[in-house]
C-alpha cells in the first residue's frame, strides 16, 4: 500500500519536499514495477486451464489488455515455469530467486518442463547474472546432454537474409505497412508473403514436441476474427 499511496500522491500533484522521502518512494516503486510482468505471468498461468482456453484468452484481453497473442503466450509460458517451482516446498527458494529475473530469461527455461530438469538446471546455473542468450544456450546444451531419445526436426538450409528480413518486418508499424499497399499487385504480393510467414510460424508450433496450446489458440482466435471481417466485406460487396 505504501507504494500505491506514494504513486497516488505524485499523480494528484502532492510532491514531497523531502529528498529522502522521494528517494525511498521511487525505490519502492521501481522494485514493484520490476516484478509486474512476473506477477501477471504467474497469475494468468494459474488461472489457465486447457478446457477454458477461449474464456482465458478473452479474460486476458478484456481485463488486462493483453491483445497480443504472442506476448500473452510468452507471459503464460514464463508463469508455468515459475509455478512448477511452487509444487514442492523445497523448491520455493528457486522460485523466489527466479522471480527476480527478467521475464524473457524465465521463458527461456520452458524447454526444461515438465519434470525435474528445471530444478537440476537452476542448481547449476545462476541465471540472474546471465544474458538471455546465455540462458538459451545453456538450456540447449543441458537438453542436448539428456540421453532421452527425441524425434528431431531436420534443420532446413539457412536462407540468406532471413533473420534480417524478420527483424525488418517486426520493426514496421502495421498501419504504416497497410498504407504502403497502393495497388492490387502490392496487395497480392503482401498476401502471399504474409501467408508464407504465417504458415511457417504455425508449422513450427505444430511440429513442436510440446505445442504451445495457448499460442495456437490465440492464433486461431485472431484468424477467426479476420475471417469474420472478410465475410462482412464480402457481404457488403454483394
Amino acid at each position: 500500500m505504501e507504494v500505491v499511496n506514494f504513486q497516488e500522491r505524485i499523480a494528484s500533484g502532492d510532491i514531497p519536499e523531502d529528498v529522502a522521502e522521494i528517494t525511498a518512494g521511487c525505490r519502492r516503486l521501481l522494485r514493484v514495477n520490476s516484478r509486474v510482468s512476473q506477477t501477471i505471468a504467474v497469475c494468468i498461468a494459474a488461472v489457465h486451464t486447457p478446457k477454458k482456453v477461449d474464456w482465458w484468452v478473452k479474460w486476458c484481453r478484456d481485463e488486462f489488455g493483453l491483445e497480443s497473442c504472442c506476448y500473452r503466450s510468452h507471459l503464460a509460458q514464463a508463469g508455468r515455469v515459475l509455478l512448477s517451482l511452487t509444487r514442492e516446498e523445497c523448491n520455493l527458494p528457486y522460485y523466489v530467486r527466479l522471480f527476480e529475473c527478467d521475464i524473457e530469461k524465465i521463458r527461456e527455461l520452458a524447454p526444461l518442463l515438465p519434470g525435474g530438469k528445471l530444478v537440476a538446471f537452476l542448481s547449476r546455473h545462476a541465471i540472474g547474472g546471465m544474458t538471455r542468450e546465455a540462458v538459451r544456450a545453456a538450456v540447449a546444451a543441458y537438453n542436448n546432454h539428456d540421453n532421452t531419445p527425441k524425434t528431431s526436426i531436420a534443420k532446413q538450409p539457412e536462407l540468406p537474409g532471413f533473420d534480417e528480413m524478420l527483424s525488418g518486418a517486426l520493426s514496421w508499424n502495421s498501419d504504416d505497412l497497410a498504407n504502403e499497399v497502393h495497388s492490387s499487385d502490392d496487395a497480392e504480393r503482401s498476401l502471399t508473403a504474409g501467408m508464407m510467414f504465417l504458415g511457417a510460424g504455425i508449422e513450427y508450433e505444430k511440429r513442436s514436441e510440446t505445442p504451445d496450446v495457448v499460442k495456437l489458440t490465440g492464433i486461431k482466435q485472431l484468424l477467426l476474427r479476420e475471417v469474420a471481417e472478410i465475410e462482412e466485406a464480402i457481404s457488403k460487396a454483394l
